[in-house]
């Protein structure tokens, strides 16, 4: 019926809302870009950026690792 499609639809985008507040929040807090250019960016530039921060944490969870070991 047309109501679900609608209900599904708007449920669709409630969830693709909330991912992409999600990675703004993201970017903007711990990134620290300017909400305004996470704005900006398309949906690659942003999987990017994200893909770069987690990999920084992981080399950093990794040294901090290491570090402790060597105690």
């Amino acid at each position: 019926s047309d109501y679900s499609r609608f209900f599904f639809q708007q449920i669709a985008e409630s969830f693709n809302l909330k991912d992409l507040l999600y990675e703004a929040y993201i970017l903007v807090k711990h990134v620290r870009f300017s909400y305004a250019d996470v704005r900006e960016m398309n949906r690659s530039d942003r999987s990017a950026f994200l893909e770069f921060f987690t990999q920084e944490l992981e080399e950093e969870k990794r040294a901090a690792k290491q570090h402790s070991n060597r105690r």
